[in-house]
């Protein structure tokens, strides 16, 4: 841990050298607003909560089951009380990863209740250093307790080294669990769009062969022959916005010296430096990318407003477009 804590101050040192660097870059980060974090770690908290329960109350159902019928029996009733439930966490947005964590978070809680004084200490410290780490590894991520997902994969070796009560209770519900976590790998969408919907090859170089999704594949068209016509009349081509990234990726010029992975319009806390890196280009064109695959209006854009007092003019086309300004910039 403290390697880690080592390692991740010592790689935010070399990438922005300077502390007023990194404080800008942190205010900039909109998506880590302090109120945002806590509102979606009470709300993913929350439905962990109800999902616990919920593993909770069908835990003490599936004993009672065994006690009257068999194990067997309580095994197959198990199986289908979940194959009707999990489709409902699957398809309530988010609500399949969290599932997850509270499944791995009611296994501890679980073990240690039902048999307390019995855990040996090699089951305690598994058991404690798995439901810590539950909670360690979302810190921070404007996901909310959605990371903590990530840990399930070490459900297997929980299940493998504790002696868990009603082993088959667990071993049920990953059986139903598997089938519908493929299903929801090929049809849950991260930044692009279902697996079975990325049909189109990039043909960038830099990119090839990655596939994505017709939409997205005509919008990087559109833009690359937008910049290379700007570029054959000597225009200086940027490009600012929270999803402006892969701009920098495709066209390594197009930076402007920000390093602040979240560049907010709605603000100027960046509009210093953007004035600085223009103001001795004669030609300038700034693509204001707010979102992807196309950059949409938003009456909340002051950099944009402040731009265009400054001299540039909106061109381009439809949903693509730019601010230009051909000749000398203020220094104001």
């Amino acid at each position: 841990m403290l390697f880690s804590l080592l390692n991740v101050f010592v790689i935010y040192y070399l990438y922005y050298q300077e502390w007023q660097a990194f404080v800008q870059a942190s205010l900039g980060s909109v998506s880590h607003d302090l109120k945002l974090l806590i509102y979606r770690y009470i709300r993913d908290g929350f439905k962990i909560l109800i999902f616990s329960s919920f593993i909770v109350a069908n835990f003490f159902l599936y004993a009672k089951v065994s006690k009257l019928y068999s194990n067997d029996s309580a095994f197959r009733i198990n199986i289908a009380i979940y194959l009707f439930f999990v489709p409902v966490f699957l398809f309530a947005g988010y609500s399949y990863p969290l599932f997850l964590a509270a499944l791995a978070f009611s296994v501890a809680v679980l073990h240690f209740f039902t048999t307390s004084g019995k855990t040996k200490k090699m089951e305690y410290i598994i058991l404690f250093v798995f439901v810590a780490f539950l909670f360690i590894n979302p810190a921070g991520s404007n996901l909310g307790f959605l990371k903590a997902s990530f840990l399930f994969l070490l459900f297997p070796f929980v299940l493998s080294n504790v002696k868990l009560k009603a082993k088959n209770f667990w071993i049920s519900i990953i059986v139903v669990l598997i089938p519908f976590a493929f299903f929801g790998k090929f049809f849950r969408t991260y930044e692009d769009g279902e697996i079975t919907t990325l049909k189109k090859t990039l043909d960038f170089e830099v990119l090839y062969p990655i596939q994505t999704s017709e939409e997205r594949y005509k919008f990087l068209k559109t833009i690359d022959q937008q910049v290379t016509e700007l570029q054959e009349q000597d225009v200086q081509v940027y490009f600012y916005g929270n999803k402006s990234h892969i701009f920098h990726y495709l066209y390594p010029d197009s930076s402007l010296d920000i390093k602040a992975f979240n560049q907010p319009v709605d603000d100027l806390i960046f509009y210093p430096i953007i004035k600085d890196e223009i103001s001795d280009k004669a030609k300038v064109a700034i693509f204001l990318v707010t979102s992807y695959p196309e950059s949409t209006e938003t009456s909340e854009n002051i950099l944009k407003k402040e731009l265009l007092s400054r001299g540039f003019t909106k061109s381009g086309r439809g949903a693509l477009t730019y601010l230009l300004k051909v000749k000398s910039c203020d220094n104001d």
